[in-house]
C-alpha cells in the first residue's frame, strides 16, 4: 500500500529529488530555506539611546549588543523602551521619553498618535531637521550596505508642501 499524496501529484521517489533539494536538507530533514516560526521574547523595559536608521523609518539603539527597532522615535533621543526579542533583533515600543531629540515635533495629523497610522513613519521629526537628513540616511544606507555602491549621502531636496505631497 502506497502512502496518500496530493491530487494531481505523482509521489516522487526519493532518487528523483532534485539535487537543489538535497542540498537544501539539514538535520531532521528540515529544508534551511522553509520559514522558521520566530521566537518573541519579552524582554522587558530598558533605557536606551537612538543611534541611527532603519530603512522603513524605524530608529534603531542597541542593548547589551543586540539590535532594537524603535518606531517613532527620534536620533540622539534617550528612551525608556518595552522590548520583546525576535530571533536576533528586538522589537520596542517607546514607554517613556526620558531625554527626547531636537528633531522631534508634535505630529500633525491626529492619526498619527490615535490609531497608529502606519502611511507616515517619520511625521514626528521636524521637516527640514530630522525627515530630510532620515531620508538621505535611508537612500544611502540602501545604496552602501546592500547595494554595496561606495557613494556619499545624497541631498534630498526640500518640496514646497510638507504635507499631501509625494517625491
Amino acid at each position: 500500500a502506497s502512502a496518500p499524496h496530493r491530487r494531481g501529484a505523482a509521489p516522487r521517489a526519493r532518487a528523483q529529488r532534485s539535487a537543489s533539494h538535497e542540498r537544501c536538507l539539514c538535520l531532521g530533514g528540515r529544508r534551511l530555506d522553509a520559514p522558521r516560526a520566530t521566537r518573541v521574547a519579552p524582554v522587558g523595559s530598558f533605557e536606551a539611546r537612538i543611534d541611527s536608521t532603519a530603512a522603513g523609518g524605524d530608529r534603531v539603539a542597541r542593548h547589551q549588543g543586540i539590535v532594537v527597532f524603535v518606531p517613532r522615535s527620534a536620533p540622539g533621543a534617550l528612551l525608556r523602551v518595552d522590548a520583546e526579542q525576535q530571533g536576533r533583533l528586538m522589537r520596542g515600543r517607546i514607554a517613556e521619553l526620558i531625554d527626547p531629540s531636537s528633531e522631534r515635533i508634535q505630529p500633525p495629523c491626529p492619526h498619527y498618535t490615535v490609531d497608529k497610522c502606519g502611511g507616515c513613519q517619520i511625521q514626528h521629526l521636524d521637516y527640514a531637521r530630522g525627515q530630510l537628513p532620515a531620508k538621505s540616511r535611508i537612500i544611502a544606507d540602501a545604496l552602501t550596505r546592500i547595494g554595496r555602491a561606495a557613494i556619499d549621502a545624497p541631498t534630498v531636496e526640500k518640496s514646497a508642501e510638507q504635507w499631501r505631497y509625494r517625491t
